[in-house]
């Protein structure tokens, strides 16, 4: 379920710099509430934390990082969930994956 979400605002991202010229400093700035996508990290909410923490997301220049932090509940480590992206495509979206 993670994956699927995550999927989706990769794409969500993607299309917001294609109308806005730059990625949004925030998942909230995209309000993706209306479209009822949910921007809390399943795995938090339903996991061992059981609390609401959204995807981690992060700016960086012209990229940007989006994943789940996974049970652990810290960024960049083993079990961290990201968008799937086909490789090949990667220099054609700003989505930084480790």
């Amino acid at each position: 379920m993670a994956r699927t979400e995550l999927n989706t605002i990769f794409r969500y991202v993607e299309f917001y710099k294609i109308e806005h010229g730059v990625y949004p400093d925030s998942l909230e700035e995209m309000d993706l509430k209306k479209d009822n996508i949910m921007i809390s990290d399943p795995i938090q909410i339903w996991g061992t934390n059981r609390k609401t923490v959204n995807f981690f997301y992060r700016k960086v220049g012209e990229k940007y990082w989006l994943f789940s932090v996974g049970l652990d509940g810290k960024p960049f480590t083993q079990d961290d969930i990201f968008p799937v992206m086909n490789p090949a495509d990667s220099a054609k979206f700003g989505l930084m994956i480790k």
